[in-house]
């Protein structure tokens, strides 16, 4: 019996060393995302648009500028989408852009109509809203537009 206890210690240190030996390389052999500066706002919003271009959904978006102050202008972006539509989808995409530039991407959804606001902020200043707003009609209502 004893011996049969020393060999499960053995064993147990043999996985434990294993287990850190792989949680080491995972961390080493994982790609980093290297850091880009954010030359200007237009960065962030050339990453909307490729994202809104990605999910087909330039034509159901209306882009208002509201001046914040004299240095600063905010955007809110209003995009109409189908039920049927992934927010989180695009609300994921979109971080995969932006990640580079330190940005982040505060994401809130609204019951029980599940419209989601996401929030884009630099250095803690909010530069751009997005609000995808689902509308009921899915499909048709957007082709007919």
């Amino acid at each position: 019996m004893h011996q049969t206890e020393s060999q499960k210690r053995l064993l147990l240190a043999i996985i434990l060393l294993g287990s850190a030996v792989l949680g080491y390389l995972h961390l080493k052999i994982q790609p980093i995302t290297p850091e880009k500066n954010l030359r200007s706002v237009s960065d962030i919003d050339t990453a909307i648009e490729t994202v809104l271009r990605r999910h087909l959904l330039t034509d159901q978006t209306q882009k208002t500028v509201i001046p914040a102050d004299s240095l600063l202008e905010r955007a809110f972006y209003r995009v109409e989408v189908p039920a049927s539509f992934s927010k989180t989808t695009f609300h994921m995409d979109l971080q995969r852009l932006l990640a580079p530039f330190q940005v982040t991407i505060f994401g809130e959804v609204t019951f029980p109509s599940e419209d989601m606001r996401l929030e884009i902020t630099y250095n803690r200043t909010l530069f751009r809203t997005i609000e995808l707003i689902e509308i009921s009609g899915d499909v048709e209502r957007l082709e007919g537009s």
